[in-house]
């Protein structure tokens, strides 16, 4: 059982954060090759926020709780506070820093046309770092005893969720192969708030519709054609993992 902070009334702030995402992860992807599962695009949960992990200029964090960029190269960091910028202007900010480093990647990253600038409630963005890590702790216990291949745990910047991807006959081939995804979204269209979400594709005949733990729901139809469970994320008190009576078809779950 692990507690939680709250999540509420933060539009502003989580719209602000989701594009400081994208515009770090535009870095990344300009200088990663493609990788399976396209794990070149996303960026790595650390207890202070998301990370690119080392690339060949350097490494891009982004610290949530101050709402900062920091550029490592070595022991050296520069920082970037994001209040009052806008997604085009950390763009320049950081091509810069990059170009003084001896790496231009202006060609590379395309243009940002947002000029519209970030507003960030700094307790909001405290609480999100919290219950980014704390969410993040508890989808690495529900990794933990799995029998297969586990994609990294990552936030994804075209949607700014949390997930991972588990392949039951360890094969890591979303495109090919039977897996389930567990994830977490500080909200999205059409779901505002914060939820947990699972799904599993292919989807069993059948499943939809079986037996939830309590608070779970299923929600259908998604975009892609596959169906999610999910999980409201509770606006206070905890959040565990807890065992589910549902059988995937490609394996079972704890939720």
């Amino acid at each position: 059982m692990i507690p939680i902070p709250e999540l509420n009334a933060w539009t502003d702030t989580k719209d602000a954060l989701h594009h400081a995402t994208q515009q770090i992860g535009l870095f990344r992807k300009a200088v990663t090759p493609s990788l399976p599962n396209a794990l070149h695009l996303p960026l790595f949960v650390r207890e202070f926020g998301l990370s690119t992990g080392v690339l060949p200029f350097g490494t891009l964090e982004l610290h949530i709780a101050q709402a900062q960029v920091r550029y490592l190269t070595g022991q050296h960091a520069q920082e970037i506070g994001l209040a009052g910028m806008s997604p085009s202007a950390l763009r320049a900010d950081l091509i810069a820093l990059l170009r003084a480093a001896g790496h231009d990647l202006t060609d590379a990253i395309a243009e940002a046309e947002d000029d519209t600038p970030f507003t960030f409630d700094f307790a909001a963005c405290d609480a999100y770092r919290e219950a980014l890590w704390r969410v993040a702790m508890v989808m690495m216990q529900l990794r933990a005893d799995w029998f297969g291949a586990v994609t990294p745990l990552v936030v994804w910047p075209h949607g700014f969720d949390l997930s991972q991807l588990f392949f039951p006959n360890n094969t890591p081939d979303e495109h090919t192969e039977p897996h389930l995804n567990f994830g977490f979204s500080p909200g999205s269209a059409g779901l505002p708030r914060p939820y947990v979400y699972a799904y599993a594709h292919p989807m069993p005949d059948g499943l939809v519709g079986a037996p939830l733990p309590s608070l779970a729901r299923w929600h259908t139809p998604r975009l892609d054609g596959r169906r999610d469970r999910l999980r409201p994320y509770p606006s206070r008190g905890t959040f565990r993992t807890r065992t589910c009576s549902t059988r995937c078809g490609v394996c079972s779950t704890r939720w």
